[in-house]
Formats: structure tokens, C-alpha cells, sequence
């Protein structure tokens, strides 16, 4: 008995594209001019950019006698956005082909469906279209040369970049991917990786469409873009000069790559057989002329010439980075979101006299952590909330510490947090009052507490509580408990500067509010750690 899969026509939003054909054909197994004694649907959903393609392959097939074990196979094509897709596809009946842009979404779909991530199964790539920087013609020079140092030099060259948004775009994902790709996996690319993140936040685009729209009514001023080679093809068609031109970061390079991907939770042996023989079909050569009829790429990503130019994207030769598996989405994914999260945070910096010693590479602790300081103020986004405070040892009635620039907007206060961080070595002088320091800070941070914001302390110091009015640790850390609320989170992060600062007592400060303690011992790792904790 022949079970007929869902038509893709019950999905409500997308574009049906279905080809009408005989019941009675040819056994594409068997032979071509046999009748057929049954009939069976194929419901795919396609990413728009190939589903045309799609769609005139299925045709050709069908042309030919599509049919397996006698059963004639019809196929229905509809086209729709990967990012809807993959939310939709879990409900739409019992089997389903799905050719998203790419294996972003597949694996995405397996993370925020995993009730039917047994059903699933990916299949081999069906097109690629690499992944390209949309120079426009009056940044092209600037951005080709910023190119040549690959994904992280052409996003944060001197000429502007802008990205579509990573978490509801394919090209914008895969930016991401191309950048984690060129930097690796080490603690300081991780660091970099970051610090790129905060500078593209504030380059973002909705899509690429909105890039081409930028370009055509603003075209000597609007930014270069991330799009894809197809589009950027299409958006020259016809066109005497290029309205933007194709730039390939140096490295390898992300791509949409169209996996083949089936959704099957019961079947029959022949709707297997149909399955394959479709999945076959995609890979014959003439439906690589086809895919290359709109500017898409075999898997391998082959160049391949568009029309007589033989200058045009197309031709060019790329290497591609490997599919994006699962963890690798997911996890870039969240470093993009928590780097965008609007941080309200206290920097609290020691600057008792120990502080002016050596570190070690001929700068005093001080002038290292001021360094570390504006390098972080530097890179942070006018959104976030800062604020910068010093402490020493001060006799009564005086505060042990001084605030130096009170928590407002980073870009209204940025000159001001800026010049006090230079400022900090002239400061240096007393011994360390820790402990009144923590508690005070944290009491600040949390009175003005701001839900929509990561609220924290950031306390940098190089020694151990020397107060004499104030020694008791375990006063210190249960008054910090009393004070914590989970609902309404204040962390203190610590870093402990070389050899003589008290790790066991900042341990203890940053575990009863949920914070990090980071141990610093060689002077060249204060700015990368101190930048690293203020920017997540």
C-alpha cells in the first residue's frame, strides 16, 4: 500500500512551485514507457535562492519518466526562507524534503527541535555560493586591501563593514563562522573574537537587502556589506558598472552549501527509493548546468563562467571552510548574543603603593592596568554603562575609595573613563583597603541594579586587605550574601595581579556573589585578561 507524504502546498507562507505531469510513466529504476500503478508526492522546501533550480530539475526528471518500483513520483516545490523553515518543517506531516541555504539551519533545527532529531537526516551539499564582502565601488581599494588579512581584517578594517543579523541570516551566521575559522580556538582568540563582535554590533543590517538598498540610494557613501556571491551576480545582471563588487577574504571562507535534508518519521520502502532517486537527480551534471544557470555553484564550489564574462565572480576560485556542524552554530551564536548584551558594570582598581612596582616588562602594575583599562573603554559599545573607582588606605572619615567617573552611559563618559585611566599612575600611593572596598562597591552597583543590563564589579588588586579597621574576611563574604538576590544578580569578578595578591580571600569575595576570580602572574596577560572580563 502506497502512503502519500504531506504536499508542500500546506505550507501556508511560502511560494508553491509544483509541476503538473502525467499519472502514467516509466520506471526510472526499471526503464523508461512502463505504466505506473500508483503515484507518490515528494514535498520539498527550499531556500528561495534555489528553489527555482529545484523546481527545473524535478521537471526535467519528470520529463524522463520519473517513477520507482512502478510508482509514479510527483514532486511539489515550495519555496521559503531558511530561517521560517526550520521552525515550520517540524510541523508539517510525516515526511518532508528541506533544502535550506545552508547547514546552519539544519543543525540549528536538531538544537531547537530535538523531539525529532531522530527523524532527521542530512545528506550531502546540493550547491554552494561562498560568502563574499559587497565592496561598494567607492570602498572597493580600502576594502580589498583589508581583505588580504582575511575574515577579521576585512571586518574591522579602516572602511566600514556592515553584517547581516548572525541570528536571523545565513550570511550573518556564517561571517561569524568564517571569523571563528581564521582566529581558532585559543584563550587570546577567543579574546579577539570578542573584541570583533563588539565592533560589528554596531554594523549590523537587518540583511544583505538592506546592504543593495543602501547602496542604490546612497551609492558614495553607503557601507560595503556581507552578501553572497549569487547575489551579488544578480544584482549586477544587466547593470553597464558593477553596483557592488565580490570580495574574497583571504583564507578559507564560509558558503551556503544546501544540504540535502530529509525529515521522515514513518515511510515506505518505495517513498526511500524516491527519496534517493531525487537526491540522485540533484547531482546529475545537467542539474549543475542548472544550478549554474542561477548563479549557484556545484558542492565542490568548481568555478564556473557566467555568460561570455569571464571576469565574474564565478570564475573565481575559493576555498571553503568545512560545513558548520551543531556545537559549532550554537556556540558561536551565544558568544554573538552575550557580546551584544548591554553591560552595567564598576571597574574597581587597586592603587595602593605596591602598584607603582615593576611587572615585569618595565612598566609599574599600574600603568599596566591603565593600559588594560582604556584598552576595554576603548572597545566597549555607547550603549553599556560604566564606571571607574581606585582605592588605597585612607585614614577616617575618608572613603578607602575614590570614584573617579560615576556609572552612566559609555558614550557620553567615554573621554571622561578614558582620562581617568591615564590618570591612574599619578595615583598610586597607601596600603589596601580590600575588603571595605568590595562591599562598597558591590552595595553601589546593586542599589541602582538595572534588569535589562548584566550588572557586575570588576576589582583588580595586586595585594591582601591591610585595613586594620576592617580584617574580617567572613564579615565580608557573609554580608555579601545577605546582600546577593538572584533575581536581581551583582557579580564581583576579581583579578588577582602577580604573586603577592590574596587569591584565597578574592575567591571567596567572587563566590558569594557568583562572580569569577581570574589569577594574573606574567604583566603581558593583565590588559588581555582585564579586557576579556570587562567586555563579557
Amino acid at each position: 500500500m502506497i502512503v502519500a507524504v504531506v504536499a508542500a502546498c500546506a505550507i501556508a507562507t511560502g511560494i508553491v512551485v509544483a509541476a503538473a505531469w502525467p499519472k502514467n510513466s516509466g520506471n526510472a529504476n526499471a526503464g523508461a514507457g512502463k505504466l505506473c500503478s500508483g503515484d507518490m508526492k515528494l514535498a520539498v522546501v527550499a531556500a528561495p535562492s534555489i528553489a527555482p533550480a529545484i523546481s527545473a530539475i524535478a521537471r526535467r526528471w519528470q520529463a524522463n519518466d520519473a517513477s520507482v518500483d512502478r510508482v509514479c513520483v510527483h514532486v511539489s516545490v515550495t519555496a521559503q526562507d531558511s530561517r521560517a523553515a526550520e521552525q515550520a518543517v517540524p510541523g508539517l506531516g510525516t515526511a518532508v524534503i528541506w533544502i535550506p541555504d545552508s547547514s546552519v539551519w539544519s543543525s540549528r533545527l536538531v538544537t531547537d527541535s530535538p523531539d525529532i532529531a531522530q527523524y532527521v537526516s542530512v545528506g550531502k551539499s546540493v550547491a554552494t555560493s561562498p560568502i563574499v564582502v559587497a565592496a561598494t565601488p567607492a570602498r572597493l581599494t580600502a576594502v580589498t586591501a583589508a581583505a588580504k588579512k582575511g575574515w577579521n581584517g576585512a571586518l574591522t578594517g579602516t572602511t566600514p563593514v556592515a553584517v547581516p543579523s548572525p541570528t536571523d541570516t545565513t550570511e550573518g551566521a556564517l561571517t561569524l563562522l568564517s571569523l571563528r575559522a581564521q582566529l581558532g580556538t585559543s584563550a587570546a582568540a577567543n579574546d579577539a573574537l570578542g573584541s570583533t563582535f563588539l565592533q560589528l554590533a554596531e554594523k549590523v543590517v537587518p540583511n544583505s537587502a538592506a546592504g543593495f538598498s543602501a547602496v542604490k540610494d546612497f551609492p558614495t557613501t553607503a557601507p560595503s556589506f556581507i552578501a553572497t556571491e549569487q547575489q551579488v551576480i544578480n544584482a549586477n545582471a544587466g547593470k553597464s558598472t558593477p553596483v557592488a563588487t565580490a570580495v574574497y577574504p583571504s583564507g578559507a571562507g564560509a558558503a551556503l552549501d544546501f544540504p540535502f535534508v530529509s525529515i521522515t518519521r514513518s515511510h515506505t520502502t518505495v517513498y526511500t527509493h524516491a527519496l534517493q532517486a531525487f537526491e540522485q537527480q540533484l547531482a546529475q551534471p545537467a542539474a549543475v548546468a542548472t544550478l549554474n544557470s542561477i548563479n549557484l555553484r556545484d558542492p565542490a564550489a568548481e568555478p564556473f563562467q557566467t555568460g561570455s564574462d569571464v571576469s565574474a565572480p564565478s570564475r573565481k576560485s575559493v576555498k571553503l571552510m568545512p560545513p558548520p556542524t551543531s556545537p559549532s552554530v550554537t556556540n558561536v551564536l551565544r558568544s554573538w548574543v552575550a557580546a551584544g548584551a548591554s553591560n552595567r558594570f564598576l571597574a574597581v582598581i587597586d592603587v595602593s603603593g605596591s602598584m607603582k612596582d615593576n611587572s615585569g616588562n618595565g612598566q609599574s602594575k599600574i600603568q599596566v592596568a591603565a593600559d588594560a583599562a582604556t584598552a576595554a573603554v576603548t572597545l566597549m559599545p555607547d550603549a553599556w554603562v560604566a564606571g571607574l573607582w581606585i582605592f588605597s588606605l585612607r585614614p577616617a572619615p575618608a572613603n578607602d575609595w575614590t570614584e573617579l567617573v560615576p556609572l552612566g552611559p559609555v558614550g557620553s563618559n567615554r573621554s571622561s573613563l578614558l582620562s581617568a585611566a591615564r590618570s591612574m599612575p599619578s595615583r598610586a600611593v597607601g596600603d589596601t583597603a580590600l575588603y571595605s572596598t568590595a562591599l562598597a562597591a558591590f552595595t553601589s552597583v546593586n542599589n541602582h541594579y538595572q534588569a535589562d543590563k548584566v550588572n557586575s564589579v570588576i576589582l583588580m588588586t595586586d595585594g591582601a586587605n591591610t585595613d586594620p579597621a576592617d580584617s574580617s574576611l567572613p564579615a565580608l563574604i557573609a554580608a555579601l550574601k545577605q546582600a546577593y538576590d538572584p533575581k536581581r544578580p551583582v557579580n564581583i569578578n576579581t583579578i588577582a595581579l602577580g604573586a603577592d595578591a590574596d587569591v584565597n580571600a578574592l575567591q571567596q569575595i567572587s563566590a558569594a556573589t557568583g562572580g569569577r576570580t581570574y589569577v594574573v602572574r606574567n604583566a603581558q596577560d593583565i590588559r588581555n585578561v582585564f579586557v576579556r572580563v570587562a567586555l563579557r
